[in-house]
């Protein structure tokens, strides 16, 4: 729901936490830019940008998929929904780089197949416009809001029909059950499942019931009802708000 905000705090506790499982044992004493690779992205994609990195004289390591699993777990520990809700096969690698001119490597490492996108370390007016989002997000904790439920695999009607009537009964409106067949839709569209991926037995699969204009106590109220799975809700929770300033508090001492 948030994807800009997110890879950029991703970005900037990748650049400030541990490098354990890079395969460079020097880091750059500062981060001017990270050149972002695609989860799949092969062997020959990263050599092509050592190269190229090493050919404009820039000073780089490079995180492999266990160093940015490790720093990401570590930055998001009082966070267990985004670490619940992060498929580690998803998590991108990275070079981090230091370089007077963060233009020429943008330009000489943007062509090359695996090649994300390349980023700069939030500056003060990044990490502002961050804290006025979460102050935002907070505000928005006590208005009702859009939700889905998505309840277990093989959950009978009886959960959803009582999902559905407590939704109903506080006042939501657009409630709508989505079976198996729209929740491989749905999962294939997220990428949390491969678009090339076969049907799936029944009963293999969660469905989920989507509503808009949720209370915030009934929000809570299905998060422990049996038979539900998760709640994925349209503002994050107060305690990952707290948990993402603590960040940005981190970031802007480093700033100086």
């Amino acid at each position: 729901m948030r994807s800009s905000p997110i890879v950029l705090l991703f970005a900037a506790v990748l650049v400030l936490g541990a490098c354990a499982g890079s395969d460079e044992a020097v880091a750059p004493d500062r981060v001017d830019a990270v050149v972002w690779l695609t989860p799949d992205a092969d062997q020959a994609a990263v050599d092509e940008v050592r190269e190229v990195l090493d050919d404009l004289g820039a000073t780089h390591q490079y995180l492999d998929t266990a160093a940015s699993l490790a720093a990401f777990q570590t930055a998001f520990a009082d966070d267990p929904a985004m670490l619940g809700n992060v498929d580690p096969s998803a998590l991108p690698t990275q070079f981090q780089v230091a370089t007077d001119d963060v233009d020429g490597v943008e330009a000489a490492v943007v062509g090359i197949a695996g090649v994300l996108q390349v980023t700069r370390p939030p500056g003060a007016e990044q990490i502002a416009e961050r804290r006025a989002e979460l102050d935002a997000a907070e505000a928005r904790l006590a208005e009702p809001r859009a939700i889905v439920v998505w309840l277990l695999p093989g959950a009978g009607e009886d959960v959803r029909d009582e999902i559905i009537r407590v939704l109903e009964g506080a006042g939501a409106n657009d409630v709508a059950f989505v079976d198996e067949a729209g929740a491989l839709d749905a999962l294939r569209a997220s990428g949390r499942l491969p678009t090339d991926s076969g049907p799936v037995e029944p009963g293999q699969l969660p469905t989920f019931v989507q509503a808009d204009d949720v209370p915030p106590g009934s929000i809570e109220a299905l998060r422990t009802t049996a038979g539900v799975l998760e709640v994925v809700d349209s503002v994050i929770t107060a305690e990952a708000i707290a948990a993402e300033r603590a960040q940005l508090d981190q970031l802007e001492a480093d700033l100086g």
